[in-house]
């Protein structure tokens, strides 16, 4: 807010300035200079700190609060272009002709700004995401948290990490990338995922009972997540059409030259993926080591890399 008050006191002293240059010049360009800048100065004490700060104090939830800002940053900025345009051509047709010439001159030369605010509009106006998604955009993965007028900032997970887990870089994606690409959000509406694990057991194991020891271990340490997913998924339904998904752990097997590869598959919130991963791992490989019947191939341990999600 104190920001807000700055920025004002400088366009405030500016149109003090140009308000005495319009005395002294008294001439039609500097009178459109003082007009210009003391509408600038109404309605971003109007917009911006009059009604923005109004109904943005009085809004709880903090991610609302900054999509309602941003809103008032947008509305503020095509009022003062069309305010701006109207006072430095004042013919009406001359006006249509401007705001014709405008749009051309910018969609031309300025090409990747004009795809970049129509993709932050897009972002705004369906909702791909929100601050506090975590997402994949532009082959960047992190978690949103700016969305400006051109740009996305996200703080990077992954990258030189091997897990779902922040890197600390901040990378900033440009807006016009939602036009043409896909985006994957992990947390719009639904938080949790299905993540999978791999162990090779050696040809000689008890398979069967490796089977049922890892559905058994899977079910100890995802039961925190399946009714909260339940829910999340019923509460998906009401904005998609989604088919019965199985939220309880299940162990499959495959063939491997190794022996036999045993995958389990179970649903994660998105934020603990690597953490559950990890327990999952260290639980599965005390219980193996404790039999005499089940021994996991050195292959698992040579080659399993940390799954991506689909």
């Amino acid at each position: 807010m104190n920001r807000k008050f700055l920025i004002f006191f400088l366009l405030l002293s500016l149109t003090a300035l140009s308000f005495f240059g319009n005395i002294w010049l008294e001439n039609n360009t500097a009178n459109k200079i003082f007009e210009s800048l003391i509408t600038i100065v109404l309605l971003y004490g109007f917009i911006s700190i009059g009604v923005g700060e109004f109904f943005a104090r009085r809004l709880n939830d903090s991610k609302t609060r900054y999509a309602f800002r941003k809103a008032m940053s947008m509305i503020l900025i095509a009022v003062i272009i069309v305010i701006l345009l109207r006072i430095w051509v004042p013919n009406p047709q001359a006006l249509l002709v401007a705001y014709g010439v405008v749009a051309a001159g910018i969609a031309v030369a300025l090409q990747d700004l004009v795809k970049n605010l129509a993709g932050s509009i897009t972002i705004f106006i369906s909702g791909l995401f929100r601050v506090g998604n975590r997402i994949e955009m532009n082959s960047v993965h992190g978690d949103v948290i700016d969305i400006g007028l051109f740009n996305t900032t996200l703080l990077e997970v992954r990258g030189w990490i091997s897990a779902d887990q922040a890197t600390g870089r901040i990378v900033t994606v440009p807006n016009g990338a939602v036009l043409n690409r896909p985006i994957h959000n992990y947390s719009k509406h639904h938080q949790y995922l299905w993540d999978e694990l791999t162990i090779v057991v050696t040809p000689e194991s008890n398979w069967g009972e490796a089977m049922r020891l890892m559905g058994e271990i899977g079910e100890e340490h995802t039961k925190e997540f399946i009714d909260k997913a339940e829910h999340s998924l019923t509460q998906l339904e009401r904005y998609y059409y989604v088919e019965g998904h199985i939220l309880d752990p299940n162990v499959y097997i495959i063939p491997d030259s190794n022996g036999y590869g045993l995958t389990l598959r179970y649903v994660v919130d998105a934020w603990k993926r690597r953490s559950t991963n990890s327990d999952i791992w260290g639980h599965i490989i005390r219980v193996f080591d404790e039999r005499g019947d089940i021994f996991i191939a050195p292959t698992t341990l040579a080659t399993t890399e940390y799954p991506k999600p689909q």
